[in-house]
């Protein structure tokens, strides 16, 4: 539609306003503003002073009522700028996805939609208090509750008052892994986190694996890494005390066992004794401390920080309001233990998260500008830097110090930076490289291989939805009933069939994952599912409610981030809603780095995040 084409470029125009309104300084006009206030508060408190102490007494009526009228414009000024910013807020839909990063519904349920949570941009705390604090009691409470069956209830019942009471989440599809592997490769994919090549081997007589990565490696520091290129790259050369299995389950790598204490509070872990570092240094409980401290710092700020404040003390620590953490300990060089705040039920899963990635103090500080350089940076995994260029690759080779060393059968690893999907997509099919990494790969190329039985095409668990977040403090949104018209409105099984390209894939209204505990089947989850008729009766109550008669006045506006196929997907779903409502829905599509910068600024002037 032409309307559309217009809007998306009006829209942009006051995406990027907010952007810059976001990133630019105060304006001229406030600076004068405060400076006119500050001086006319400095002669007002000169003359009051010079009276008070004998002088002659000065009429300062008008300096008075010229201070006065100074911060009433300044008020008005101020509160105008803030209708604006907010106005340019004014999304009705936004879309994300979401991958687990351990195996419990708190990550998504609470981690993502939290009445407070960084990762959220609905607004729903604010606009349902009552909701809101009903929700954080049953988190809080199964959280902290050793029976998996109650524990489990409680995170549904958290659920449902996102999904079915309030409706401020459209869940879309649930994710998965695709991709193509050269089928000479063995080896499995673990459910959360990225493969680590040591599990893997080559069956064509190569001692070398070329895997590419789909970005520039954002960073080799494993503090400051949050992202799944980097953590691709990193869990090749670092160990934390676990590892997670194909099936989610947990397998011993830096440490042997853990066990938790009666009242589960302590978790005592047991590393693995003979275990060397790169450069032969024996790996030290120590040095887990030091990378838990570490990540927790403020001075890092790593967006990660929250996955550890189960730690007693963590948050504080995080926030600068604690010295040190001694709730994290060496007992001795191959124990270390952790007490937490309260018991937390999910907590031993992150025992192979990245979050426990050990680091050595000493080599930051030999090098603090470069030790992450390939020939300074020192690792207790499988594998060691040769090179380290994250704009156009890295290669490895196996660590012989490596506990391990004899089992590892790859000697050697390439990650070339692609980033181009055709160009990905020749490499693999020439044969120069051995696998591709989920979306590296043209979508109609994904669905034709799919299609024909590819054996180089793979599709395995990864835990995770798409969904569609609605903004409860945006006109139309605001409604219940109007979120939920929109919910029952969207098609999931056409959109994943069509505009998506991945037929495989399994439509969902729960908000927790196929593969997760908790996840209910289609007949039981929460929700509303394709009914146009429904769709059409929940639009009508909220029209009388609200008083409107035609339902083509009602517009609404969809953002997404414009990378892949989103932009075929969202017109899509604008298309079901205006074809089975009657409204005017209209897209604004973002690049993706620039949308969550926008998304975010919306969150501080929504009052939303930590």
């Amino acid at each position: 539609m032409s309307h559309r084409k217009t809007w998306l470029a009006i829209s942009l125009l006051v995406v990027a306003a907010l952007t810059l309104a976001a990133c630019a300084p105060a304006a001229a006009p406030a600076g004068d503003a405060s400076a006119e206030i500050a001086g006319l508060q400095n002669q007002l408190a000169t003359a009051q002073a010079a009276a008070a102490a004998g002088g002659e007494a000065v009429d300062t009526t008008e300096l008075e009522n010229q201070l006065a009228t100074a911060q009433a414009e300044a008020a008005a000024a101020a509160e105008q700028a803030q209708a604006a910013q907010s106005q340019a807020c004014g999304y009705n839909t936004y879309r994300l996805g979401w991958v687990m990063d351990y195996p419990d519904p708190v990550n998504i349920v609470n981690d993502v939609f939290a009445p407070t949570s960084d990762f959220q941009y609905t607004f729903w705390g604010k606009t349902y208090p009552d909701q809101a604090a009903t929700f954080e009691e049953l988190v809080n409470a199964a959280k902290s509750d050793p029976n998996v069956d109650t524990r489990l209830a409680n995170y549904q019942a958290a659920e449902d008052i996102l999904i079915d009471e309030l409706s401020v989440v459209i869940p879309i599809f649930n994710r998965d892994r695709t991709g193509l592997r050269q089928t000479y490769v063995e080896g499995y994919y673990p459910a959360f986190g990225a493969a680590r090549f040591a599990n893997w081997d080559l069956t064509n007589g190569s001692d070398t694996l070329r895997y590419p990565v789909g970005a520039v490696v954002s960073t080799f520091d494993p503090n400051a890494c949050t992202d799944t290129t980097c953590s691709a790259v990193l869990y090749q050369v670092l160990d934390a005390p676990f590892q997670y299995t194909e099936d989610g389950g947990l397998a011993p790598l830096a440490a042997e066992s853990f066990e938790v204490s009666d009242d589960g509070l302590v978790y005592t872990i047991k590393l693995r004794e003979g275990a060397l570092w790169s450069d032969g240094e024996p790996v030290v409980a120590q040095h887990f401390v030091d990378g838990i401290k570490r990540l927790l710092s403020p001075d890092l700020a790593n967006d990660y920080a929250f996955v550890m404040f189960p730690i007693d003390g963590a948050q504080a620590y995080n926030a600068g309001e604690q010295a040190d953490l001694p709730s994290v300990v060496a007992v001795d060089d191959l124990t270390l233990q952790i007490t937490l705040s309260a018991p937390a039920s999910f907590f031993e899963s992150l025992l192979a998260f990245s979050t426990f990635h050990p680091i050595r103090l000493d080599v930051i500080e030999a090098n603090p500008d470069s030790w992450t350089a390939a020939e300074n940076f020192v690792g207790n995994g499988a594998y060691t830097f040769v090179e380290a260029d994250p704009n156009a690759g890295i290669k490895l080779a196996k660590s012989e110090t490596y506990w391990d060393a004899a089992n590892v059968s790859i000697a050697n690893v390439e990650m070339d930076v692609l980033l181009e999907p055709a160009t990905t997509l020749a490499a693999f099919d020439a044969g120069e490289i051995d696998a591709t990494t989920g979306g590296s790969i043209p979508s109609a190329d994904t669905v034709a291989r799919y299609t024909a039985n590819d054996p180089n095409f793979i599709r395995v668990a990864q835990p995770g939805i798409e969904y569609i977040g609605l903004n409860t403090s945006a006109e139309h949104t605001n409604d219940v009933n109007f979120r939920k018209a929109l919910a029952s409105a969207t098609d999931r099984r056409t959109i994943l069939d069509g505009p998506a390209g991945t037929p495989w894939r399994v439509e969902t209204t729960s908000l927790i994952p196929l593969g997760i505990a908790g996840y209910r089947e289609p007949a039981e989850a929460p929700g509303y599912p394709y009914d146009p008729e429904a769709a059409v009766a929940f639009l009508n109550e909220y029209m009388a409610s609200a008083g409107i008669t035609d339902a083509s006045e009602i517009v609404v506006e969809v953002w997404f981030n414009s990378n892949g196929t989103n932009p075929q997907v969202y017109a899509a779903v604008t298309d079901m809603w205006e074809t089975t409502l009657g409204i005017d829905a209209r897209t604004v599509g973002v690049e993706f780095a620039t949308y969550l910068d926008v998304l975010e600024q919306c969150n501080v002037l929504g009052g939303g995040g930590f």
